[in-house]
């Protein structure tokens, strides 16, 4: 594992966006962006401020040897939610319901403190494909989704059957349709009548609740 996806991961384990450890630790919000991206080393003066906030141990940020954090103090076990993870997903044609070999299924626990739901019924995760949704979403992370969330009420980010394509996209209403957003600007924005967007081909999979990075890929 990468320096960048160590201090991704030590982000993630202390639940803070990136703007709260830049406060935290008094650098800029881009400093932690540039960090993550590996565009910047860890300078020693992050070092020892993460060191000083935080307990972090700067050898297993540089050279991922030992604990995350030093001694005992910060090594604390979350609780877990145990949720199914799918690793080939396919969707009933019109009906939104995934379809799935039993035998397939796995089940992966997740930490509590990294997952925004409150409920663990009808929460599922699947792997993100591709890169249209990055940097929000990388190429293999987590999505963990909400399948209880058929309809478009709010505006935010779904997990869409179209045709024979399963889309991750962020959804938004326009006049006399819906528009599927990605964050990546190289890709085109699509839009959607209401009688396309209501017909038999199109179905919401579910909402995506929460996003884990997977840390365990190489970039």
């Amino acid at each position: 594992m990468s320096v960048k996806n160590r201090f991704k991961e030590l982000r993630y384990t202390l639940n803070l966006s990136q703007k709260k450890m830049a406060e935290d630790i008094d650098i800029s919000y881009i400093m932690v962006q540039n960090y993550e991206y590996g565009k910047n080393p860890v300078s020693d003066s992050t070092l020892l401020k993460l060191r000083n906030k935080y307990n972090v141990n700067p050898d297993w940020l540089i050279n991922g040897t030992g604990s995350m954090f030093l001694g005992s103090s910060k090594t604390i076990i979350p609780e877990c939610i145990k949720l199914p993870y799918f690793k080939e997903v396919s969707a009933a044609a019109g009906s939104g319901a995934l379809v799935y070999d039993e035998n397939t299924v796995e089940y992966m626990s997740i930490p509590s403190t990294l997952i925004k739901i409150t409920h663990s019924n009808d929460v599922s995760i699947i792997n993100a494909v591709g890169d249209s949704m990055y940097p929000l979403i990388d190429n293999n992370d987590f999505i963990i989704i909400d399948l209880s969330q058929k309809q478009f009420l709010t505006e935010g980010i779904y997990v869409i059957h179209i045709d024979d394509t399963l889309l991750v996209k962020k959804l938004q209403k326009i006049p006399n349709g819906v528009i599927l957003v990605s964050e990546n600007p190289q890709y085109k924005p699509i839009e959607l009548t209401i009688d396309n967007f209501t017909s038999d081909n199109v179905a919401i999979i579910g909402k995506v609740v929460s996003v884990i990075k997977n840390f365990g890929r190489e970039i």
